[in-house]
């Protein structure tokens, strides 16, 4: 166990501070919204938007989220946590699939700090969006299904797995719908096959599908109930006809989503044919591979899944790394692959450093204009330029090390690149909340005695900001009329909007992409 408290430092460091540090995309808004709604009028059966019924994603996201937001009030720290301690329990979800199965500590510690550290599952892992929370039920449903597939007769331990997945599998079902027992069974019963487990067809299926159906039958039941529409909302979001999506859609986000750990996947593949070959014939090797291998042609063939799906991939891609990299290691390393790829991530983190902060000293220069275009403040190079000079530098200046010393160095190049740049994004159109925040602060605006009106897909960023419910000017003529008398209005759309001429505003305040114009309400006679 002593590995893992320096996981749990890598995980506070990557994940739990920079939660609060830079606004909201407008997804996470939406999502944001929904749980302030729901906190609000306690109303948790069913979940809604800007005032109206949502039936596109499952409840327990928000369920979850209000929770937080109970405890933690309402902030971006709150809404974000969710995901970022599931994706702190898929890595710790993944150790514990090795340790069971192998009852490898240092191979279980790998593969977890190697889940934390894609790309993908860390910029999933720190948004207020379901889809981590999605990846960790999928996770916990596959690896208790193969541990089950592994006890050879049905007994306590077999029937207390089957009843785990079927858990997993309910929380997943209660996340993104009916993919949550899908994706496992799609994994599962090929497997089976391969491994000839037959017998496990009447024994470990049907039990993992009755307890995923149980927890989750009372959702089903009312969504069945509700509006045609609304089922229809549903099935077109969850996936199940095909979508617009390319086949080749998947592959790149999935090799882009597993940087920086494909630096070690060359030391990874140099352990020799031998060791490999021992490797394909454990059980866990080949049920991995099956796992990334069959989701990624069914994500390919079927193209309704948004690209983040492939976030359940991390994990297997996690464990065949870390499972090469040990026989690499057990070997010797005589190939020194694993020392030259961390020098050329060291250089080049060396290298970047320098050239970002050659860029920041002469912006005010040449690059001015460009960097206006960017969406970074102005300490964003500075930052991402000093870090990177220290993760390289360490990994260089531990040329002579050990291999475990610099594999921990080589984390701690990863953990330090969003400690200095999260805090540094700038609001631009997509992350519309730091900018409607600065209309409040500027306008002195108190919520409470105001009305306010955007356009719809601004509706759910700007009640998030304002904590009250906010209408939609898609029709600006009758504003002022509907009005409450005596009440200040607030109408923030987006810059180029012509409609914006048509006003006639007491006040007006234009930052960034958005402009905010104020106009008093006269009493009515």
């Amino acid at each position: 166990m002593k590995y893992f408290g320096w996981i749990f430092l890598f995980f506070i460091a990557l994940y739990i501070i920079p939660l609060n540090n830079r606004p909201m995309l407008l997804d996470e808004l939406r999502c944001a919204e929904s749980v302030r709604e729901m906190v609000t009028s306690g109303e948790y059966a069913a979940v809604t938007v800007a005032g109206k019924a949502d039936a596109s994603l499952p409840p327990m996201f928000n369920w979850l989220s209000s929770a937080w937001v109970n405890v933690f009030g309402q902030n971006n720290f709150a809404m974000r946590l969710c995901s970022a301690l599931a994706a702190g329990l898929t890595a710790l979800l993944t150790a514990l699939l090795i340790q069971q199965n192998l009852r490898d500590e240092k191979l279980a510690a790998l593969a977890a700090t190697l889940t934390l550290s894609c790309v993908g599952v860390v910029v999933c892992g720190t948004l207020a969006i379901p889809d981590m929370l999605f990846a960790m039920s999928v996770t916990g449903t596959l690896g208790t299904l193969f541990l089950a597939l592994q006890e050879p007769e049905f007994n306590r331990r077999k029937f207390s797995l089957s009843l785990l997945a079927g858990l997993f599998s309910a929380l997943a079902i209660l996340t993104e719908g009916l993919s949550g027992l899908l994706f496992p069974l799609l994994v599962v019963i090929p497997y089976i096959f391969f491994s000839r487990k037959f017998k496990d067809c009447i024994t470990v299926l049907p039990l993992f599908i009755l307890f995923a159906a149980i927890p989750s039958g009372a959702w089903a039941m009312q969504l069945l109930i509700a509006p045609p529409e609304m089922l229809m909302e549903f099935l077109l979001t969850a996936g199940l006809f095909a979508g617009d999506y390319r086949w080749y859609s998947y592959a790149p986000v999935l090799i882009a989503g597993a940087f920086p750990i494909l630096i070690l996947l060359p030391a990874a593949l140099m352990t020799g044919r031998e060791s490999w070959k021992r490797l394909l014939n454990q059980p866990l090797c080949q049920f991995s591979l099956c796992t990334l291998v069959l989701l990624l042609i069914w994500f390919s063939a079927w193209r309704s899944f948004p690209p983040s799906i492939i976030l359940m991939l991390y994990p297997p891609v996690a464990i065949l790394t870390a499972m090469g990299l040990q026989a690499y290691f057990n070997n010797g390393g005589h190939h020194r692959s694993f020392d030259w790829m961390l020098n050329i991530w060291g250089l080049f983190l060396l290298i970047t450093g320098c050239i970002e902060l050659l860029w920041w000293f002469l912006k005010d220069n040449c690059f001015t204009e460009y960097f206006q275009l960017l969406p970074f403040t102005r300490l964003f190079l500075l930052n991402l330029g000093i870090s990177s000079i220290i993760g390289g530098g360490v990994l260089l200046y531990s040329l002579h090390g050990n291999w475990r010393s610099r594999l921990y160095l080589f984390f701690f190049s990863i953990a330090i690149l969003p400690l200095g740049i999260s805090w540094c994004i700038k609001p631009q159109r997509f992350m519309p909340e730091a900018t409607f925040r600065t209309f409040i602060r500027e306008f002195d605006i108190i919520p409470e005695k105001c009305e306010f009106f955007t356009s719809g897909e601004f509706v759910p960023a700007l009640s998030w900001c304002v904590n009250k419910e906010v209408q939609t000017a898609d029709c600006l003529c009758p504003v002022i009329e509907t009005a409450d008398s005596g009440r200040t209005v607030y109408i923030i759309l987006e810059k180029s909007d012509r409609r914006l001429k048509n006003i006639d505003a007491k006040r007006s305040l234009t930052r960034g992409e958005f402009t905010c114009i104020e106009v008093a309400v006269p009493e009515k006679q």
